[in-house]
């Protein structure tokens, strides 16, 4: 059984982990501390095996978070409660299926400004407060994978792909919204 040392409390601290949300993994593979993590509710492992670093606190994926701390944020988004909202281009005719934790019409007036994936002319059709909104952001993504339309656009002169982009019909994109809400969301949609 491994322990965290003083250094590992400090890290977790200052990125506001709770120590009772890490997970001791020692003999555990990624394959078997993932889903025990998962389901006690746990955020970092400690006890794996060390990065190429010698950092020896990872998240669920495997990934040190450590050596990347960004992803710390981006798998906390995913516990959010916030908004999930649906927004159409015409001039593109794609579908964005995004996360806003707490306006998403600002999101979609900046998305406009900064001519999100190519367009200047998005327009919410539906939102709905969700909890755990940003792993149900990623699974309506997953769900219309096979509508993915990826583009191409500059933000602040950097060249970005978007990856919240569908060729779907608004319907389609409904349905695969409303099959990760609970019965309450679904009532809660606003269609606009």
């Amino acid at each position: 059984m491994a322990r965290l040392t003083k250094a590992h409390l400090r890290y977790l601290k200052h990125h506001g982990i709770e120590p009772e949300e890490a997970f001791d993994a020692s003999g555990l593979k990624r394959a078997e501390y993932r889903p025990r993590m998962k389901a006690e509710g746990k955020f970092v492992a400690y006890g794996v095996t060390p990065c190429h670093n010698g950092h020896a606190l990872r998240n669920r994926y495997g990934n040190c978070i450590q050596c990347s701390p960004a992803s710390i944020a981006f798998a906390r988004r995913s516990e959010l409660s916030g908004y999930l909202y649906l927004a159409r281009s015409s001039g593109l005719g794609l579908i964005k299926v995004g996360f806003s934790s707490d306006d998403p019409d600002n999101r979609i007036y900046i998305a406009n400004l900064d001519g999100y994936g190519g367009a200047w002319d998005w327009q919410i059709c539906a939102t709905v407060w969700a909890d755990h909104a940003g792993a149900k952001e990623i699974a309506v993504h997953q769900s219309l994978s096979d509508f993915r339309a990826e583009r191409a656009w500059i933000r602040n002169g950097t060249a970005i792909v978007s990856k919240e982009l569908f060729d779907c019909d608004l319907a389609a994109a409904i349905g695969a919204l409303s099959a990760h809400l609970t019965a309450k969301e679904l009532q809660m949609i606003e269609y606009r």
